[in-house]
């Protein structure tokens, strides 16, 4: 019921083609969920370097790695990995494929999130009780200790990320805020 309501039909466009349906918020929490999948072995080598490795190298490409790949995949192929398993891509608002630049404005906040965590990094590498933790727990505890004006710069930053797209939910094009800025809808793609 709650999936019919948030996914409903008030999502439709006239297209040049005919009618387009525009993704509603569940199959593009779906496909986010999906790209996380994806991005999984990424998170997991990113830990084992915060905890065994220490090499910030690694860390900065593993973010340019999660940097690339949203804009550069919706750009290329006008949709995620998460969102070609949902039917679902991105298109400018004459329903053709987006540009270079604008796959990188959808991804404005969530750039500025991880330039944010790619700097709280760097701070981490530079202390001296940071190289020598090894266990989860110890680098959760130390990072909770840890202070940094970064934090809350995360925190606000990670906020506008999920304001962003609960646009979704209220939007009768079903844009997020993202959308909106780069001037792109989210369809479903027709079977």
């Amino acid at each position: 019921m709650e999936n019919e309501i948030l996914d409903s039909e008030l999502g439709r466009q006239q297209g040049p083609e005919g009618e387009v349906q525009m993704a509603g918020f569940w199959t593009r929490v779906w496909a986010a969920l999906i790209d996380g999948l994806v991005m999984m072995p990424l998170a997991l080598l990113g830990m084992y370097n915060m905890l065994m490795g220490k090499v910030f190298l690694l860390a900065v490409l593993q973010s340019l790695a999660y940097v690339a790949y949203k804009p550069l995949m919706e750009w290329k192929y006008g949709a995620t990995l998460g969102k070609m398993a949902v039917k679902i891509k991105v298109v400018n608002y004459d329903y053709q494929p987006i540009s270079l630049d604008q796959s990188y404005l959808r991804f404005i906040f969530y750039f500025i999130s991880t330039a944010i965590s790619v700097l709280f990094t760097f701070q981490l590498f530079q202390q001296p009780e940071f190289m020598e933790t090894d266990d989860f727990m110890k680098l959760a505890t130390f990072q909770a200790e840890f202070e940094s004006p970064l934090q809350d710069f995360s925190s606000i930053a990670s906020f506008i990320v999920m304001v962003s797209a609960i646009f979704v939910l209220f939007d009768d094009r079903r844009q997020a805020l993202h959308d909106k800025i780069a001037k792109t809808f989210c369809i479903r793609v027709k079977k």
